[in-house]
């Protein structure tokens, strides 16, 4: 094995300029130096290598987008310091998912790791072990890449996830996809120290596999929100999949293109740190040795006031899903808080308050997301979600009661403003503003109408609507259609 780099002391130089027009350069801010009651729960960055990662993915991308940024820089980082540093007996791999739009610039997440490994692999050619495969469709193509693998640590970029995902979590995959499902539940656990991917054995022997001592494999993938919300449902988030998934979602308005992105290089400040650790995991992973990650004191009140706060989550729900993915959360945060820590201090890493703090927020945020989509019917077959399309009337309904007439005339019909000043809803509005929406046009046998009554029906049962005399409706408002009165206005309310 070529010599490895000695480590590299970042207080001993100065940061290299390059030859590109437009180089990325540290942060000097460092939440670790601020008093405990000043720290921010969620900077913009972490402090350390993984923050500098971030940055440069960010500032490299042609329409920047944090969510991509912190999603790419921490599957990046621990696809490197998965396997050989461990917190509480656990390895810090993951696994990790950007939702957003076609064309937003998710894709950074998944390949600007790519550029800083290959700029690392020029210093260290051993790095590109750090990169795992862009896809596999079987349990037996991923243990035969782990067994071959030196070390078995790595992150996997996946574009696109949730096309890659469906056929593995549907509930008609076929038998070598639910091994691969139940082989990614497996490998999310088997990272820390002393444990071991059992060996599978084939018919025919020569395909046998052997062993993998302590594999950590980290996923990274980005999709678009209808996608991959279609393929999660109750059953696959209450075993534990989509549970152990990290997920951003970023559904803002597309960033500015930024005119710089190509110029912008990695310092060689960021090149030879990110070297630095990758030697360090290497000279680890080869000595069969791991670097156990301390928790400070404040820190570690900060984790376990959380861990609480998880346990009460999952032992206060009935759902299974809402309890599997609160009895998750903790761990991610553990992780991510410990990923943090080694990239500030790969020899003696100490989690702060501000690596907790930040991994918390951070989690917290996923987890919210992940049962706010539960909660208003945006999972799985939307099209067969009653939630879904009672959350989608609602919010036209308040559209139409909160918005200017020109606003909504086309859709109200434009001889119908007497209607809108007295805040009564035609029929005709809800129509058309909602049938060719997904809960709606994908109805069964396409009775997307017949979907809109029943949807109104229930919000009349509930008393949400009352629906108006037709001889009232021709007598004052000269309107011969059907049209409903809001009798809860609150309902209606963001």
């Amino acid at each position: 094995m070529p010599v490895l780099p000695t480590i590299f002391d970042a207080s001993k130089h100065t940061p290299w300029l390059g030859d590109a027009a437009v180089w990325h350069d540290v942060s000097p801010f460092a939440y670790d130096l601020l008093p405990a009651e000043d720290m921010p729960d969620f900077p913009e960055w972490p402090v350390g290598l993984i923050g500098e990662v971030m940055r440069f993915i960010f500032d490299s991308a042609p329409h920047p987008m944090r969510e991509a940024a912190i999603i790419g820089g921490l599957g990046f980082i621990a696809g490197i310091v998965g396997r050989a540093w461990n917190v509480e007996s656990s390895g810090l791999n993951d696994y990790f998912t950007l939702i957003a739009p076609s064309a937003s610039g998710k894709n950074a997440a998944t390949e600007a790791p790519e550029k800083l490994i290959s700029e690392v692999s020029k210093v260290l050619p051993e790095a590109t072990a750090f990169i795992g495969p862009g896809d596999v469709s079987s349990k037996a193509a991923l243990a035969r890449y782990l067994s071959k693998a030196d070390p078995p640590s790595f992150a996997m970029f996946i574009p696109e996830i949730g096309e890659w995902l469906e056929p593995i979590v549907s509930p008609k995959a076929s038998e070598a996809r639910q091994s691969l499902r139940k082989m990614l539940l497996d490998l999310s656990e088997k990272a820390g120290k002393g444990r071991v991917l059992r060996k599978s054995a084939y018919a025919d022997s020569a395909n046998n596999i052997e062993d993998v001592k302590s594999p950590a494999v980290t996923i990274v993938g980005d999709s678009n929100p209808a996608t991959f919300f279609e393929i999660v449902t109750e059953r696959n988030t209450a075993n534990g999949f989509f549970a152990r998934i990290v997920i951003l979602q970023n559904s803002g308005r597309v960033a500015d293109f930024n005119a710089h992105h190509a110029k912008v290089s990695p310092s060689r400040q960021l090149i030879e740190n990110l070297a630095s650790l990758c030697a360090q995991s290497l000279n680890l992973n080869h000595a069969g040795a791991v670097q156990n990650v301390e928790i400070s004191d404040d820190a570690d009140a900060e984790l376990s006031d959380f861990r609480n706060t998880c346990a009460e989550g999952r032992d206060h729900s009935e759902d299974d899903y809402k309890r599997a993915v609160w009895g998750r959360a903790y761990v991610h945060a553990l992780r991510i808080s410990a990923v943090l820590a080694v990239g500030r201090n790969p020899f003696m890493p100490t989690i702060s308050i501000g690596d907790a703090r930040w991994s918390i927020s951070l989690v917290t945020c996923s987890v919210e997301k992940l049962l706010g989509k539960f909660e208003d019917g945006e999972v799985g077959n939307v099209s067969q979600s009653e939630v879904a399309r009672l959350n989608e009337v609602r919010r036209v309904i308040r559209r139409y009661i909160n918005a200017a007439w020109p606003e909504v005339e086309a859709y109200a019909g434009e001889r119908n403003s007497n209607l809108h000043s007295a805040k009564i809803v035609p029929y005709g509005y809800i129509q058309r503003s909602v049938y060719k929406l997904k809960p709606f046009k994908d109805a069964a046998f396409g009775k997307s109408s017949l979907a809109v009554r029943d949807t109104i029906r229930i919000l009349i049962e509930c008393g949400e609507l009352t629906a108006m005399s037709k001889a009232v409706l021709s007598k004052d408002y000269r309107y011969s259609g059907d049209a409903y009165m809001i009798e809860r206005p609150e309902a209606f309310l963001e």
